[in-house]
């Protein structure tokens, strides 16, 4: 048999550490047993979404910065779920939108070497943008429920 796919084997090693982490866990650690099971791992990923800005903006390391998203996530998650959807599906019609002028330019201008590059260049540019829009909103978005739910 061929050796199984690369994401395969992170993915089991992964579930497999979690799962012996939540079997060792004790009650004072942030990350709870609940999370560490692969059925749930999408809840857990929606609470965790603020880890990364936990780290970089309040110095918060690990399983502190885990909890500490937690923390900001959980009283408000319907403002956080909601806000978060809304800006998703901005940029996925940002994004299709862009794709088929794109398309349709190219189409028009075929051979045009000059019109392709400066579609490109558009499009590269809008990329960029929708980037740090997301950037922005979910630094805003961190701040006001941070805000929000008193956490230090």
């Amino acid at each position: 048999y061929p050796p199984p796919p690369l994401w395969y084997t992170i993915s089991s090693r992964f579930f497999s550490q979690a799962t012996s982490l939540g079997v060792r866990a004790s009650s004072n650690t942030p990350a709870s047993r609940e999370c560490l099971s692969p059925p749930r791992k999408s809840v857990c990923t929606f609470f965790y979404s603020f880890s990364h800005l936990a780290v970089i903006l309040d110095g918060k390391r690990g399983q502190e910065a885990l909890a500490h998203s937690k923390k900001i996530i959980k009283p408000n998650a319907w403002k956080f779920l909601g806000n978060s959807l809304v800006v998703f599906l901005m940029l996925v019609l940002m994004s299709v939108l862009l794709e088929n002028i794109k398309l349709f330019v190219e189409a028009q201008y075929t051979g045009n070497a000059g019109m392709s590059f400066a579609v490109s260049l558009l499009s590269a540019t809008i990329q960029i943008g929708t980037g740090i829009y997301g950037t922005t909103f979910s630094y805003c978005l961190y701040k006001e429920l941070k805000s929000r739910s008193k956490v230090v």
